[in-house]
């Protein structure tokens, strides 16, 4: 497993450079974008709500891991 993890999600969203500080913070290496897997993914697509159920920005995949921000109200 690479010690990377991507951040799925536009680099202006306030909520993407949010988790691109924490991790600058603590120094974990990362990329970004609306790329999955080499897969370019469109946002509130299919492909969008397989990681988010609902369809939010940002997601944090590490190998099969994933972390996302459940709260949608």
């Amino acid at each position: 497993m690479s010690d990377s993890v991507h951040i799925f999600g536009p680099q202006f969203s306030t909520f993407v450079r949010s988790v691109q500080l924490c991790c600058e913070e603590k120094g974990i290496s990362y990329t970004v974008g609306a790329h999955i897997d080499g897969q370019r993914v469109e946002f509130h697509g299919p492909e969008h709500q397989a990681p988010h159920p609902f369809g939010k920005v940002p997601v944090l995949l590490h190998g099969e891991r994933r972390l996302i921000d459940i709260h949608h109200g």
